[in-house]
Order: structure tokens, then sequence, then C-alpha cells
């Protein structure tokens, strides 16, 4: 993308073009945006989301989807440049390449009100009892769930949508966790396995020796075990993993 600021009534200017049959038209207007800066983006979409022309709208497709990936692309590359990247800056950036007008206060209010709940019930409690305070509320009390039917939807992907449907994929659920986790103080940490992603609540050990652990496969229980198999380095954290068992139902 270009640096070229364009104000909004140059925008919406442009946009107004963009049903013209002239294709010379078309290719000024486009490469005009291309040349913007990453601000056009919700003009563009208000534009989507309001147009019933199907030539204005196909084309404001084109346009708006390259945007989005360069600014995606540029967005994720800072974030991950970061040393301690936060999981819901990461989230907001991908959410924002679906859907640019996003409500941003739904998302956070929803996760500090599961955040609330479970500060609420796991207070003086074990981490496997901490545990099952994490899937009660978020899988019982606040209904996520899988979406086994669209299982591989892009919209999993999106936490704007993980909100307004409660229903998304593993590591979407995964995701809720780790944000509710994060805001509580519970140290869980996710867990890349072969085939799936998985979290683990990470337990202050008593002694010396290196445990280690595996995939729990996602099933109708909640609740955490001591699994082997896997190796995984405690000697610099001086702690043991137990995996926690998320329900998709």
């Amino acid at each position: 993308m270009g640096n070229n600021t364009i104000n909004t009534a140059r925008t919406k200017a442009l946009i107004s073009l963009l049903d013209d049959p002239d294709t010379k038209i078309y290719d000024t207007v486009r490469a005009e945006f291309f040349n913007a800066d990453f601000n056009v983006i919700t003009e563009l979409q208000t534009a989507f989301d309001t147009s019933d022309d199907e030539l204005k709208t196909e084309r404001i497709v084109e346009i708006l989807d390259r945007i989005k990936c360069k600014k995606l692309q540029a967005d994720i590359e800072n974030w991950s440049a970061i040393e301690n990247p936060d999981l819901m800056e990461g989230m907001l950036h991908i959410a924002s390449y679906g859907y640019p007008n996003f409500d941003l206060e739904a998302i956070t209010s929803l996760i500090d009100e599961i955040t609330n709940v479970v500060t609420a019930k796991i207070e003086g409690k074990a981490p496997e009892e901490t545990a099952k305070v994490l899937n009660e509320v978020i899988l019982k009390d606040f209904k996520f769930r899988g979406n086994f039917r669209e299982y591989s939807a892009l919209k999993n992907s999106f936490i704007n949508k993980m909100v307004e449907t409660r229903a998304t994929n593993p590591i979407g659920l995964s995701i809720i966790y780790l944000l509710v986790a994060k805001s509580v103080g519970i140290p869980l940490v996710g867990i890349n396995s072969p085939g799936h992603f998985i979290l683990g609540y990470l337990t202050e050990r008593d002694s010396g020796e290196e445990k280690s652990m595996n995939e729990t496969p996602v099933k109708n229980s909640s609740h955490t075990e001591d699994v082997d198999g896997v190796p995984f380095d405690h000697k610099k954290t001086q702690r043991s993993c137990k995996l926690i068992n998320i329900r998709m139902k």
C-alpha cells in the first residue's frame, strides 16, 4: 500500500465512480485506492455493506480484499515482532480483516463479564477445580460450543463472530479460555500438538523431576489430568503441566 492520505470526501467520491462501466475510469480509481493508506478501508467496507449494484460491489470486493490483506500482513508482522505480543491485540487485527467495522465493545465486555464470573468462583480452589470452573462458566453459563457444522468456516477465526455466535472450533475455544485466564491470572498455556491445539495448566512442582505431557483429545468430559508422552522441558520453568480437556458439544 502507498502512503497517500485520502480524506473522507475524496474516498466517497472515488467510491461513487465504481459503478461506471468505463474500465479506464475503474483502473484509475483502483490505482488511487491502491496507492492510498489504510484509512480508506472503513468507507469501502461501508460502501460494500450498503451497495445494491452488482458491478460496484464486485469492484469494491476486489479493491477491499487487496487492501485488507496488505493491512493484515503489516499488522501481524508488527504484532509478532513485539517481545510479548498481546493475544487480544492479535485477534483484533484478524477480526479487522474480515469485519473492519466490528464492535470492539461487544468483545471486551463479554470477556470482562466471563472474567468476573470466573474470578468470583475460583478463590481458594486447586488447579483441577479451577479448570472445572473455567469449563462450567465458558461452556455452560456462557454457552460457547464447537461449531461442528461449519468446522472449517473462516468465521471461526474472527473473535467478533465467536462472541456473536458463541460457536467456533477448538482453536477459537482455546483463545477464549486464554483471554479469560490471562485476565484472571490463571497460568494457561497454548500447546501446538500434532493435529490439535490444546491447553496446559502450569502448576508449581515440588520435586526436581522433569515431567512430560501429550495431547488429550476433545471429548465429553471436563477435567485435567497428568499425562506422559511428548517431551516437555520443565527444567527452566520448574513447573509441571496438566492438560485441560475442553468439551465440544
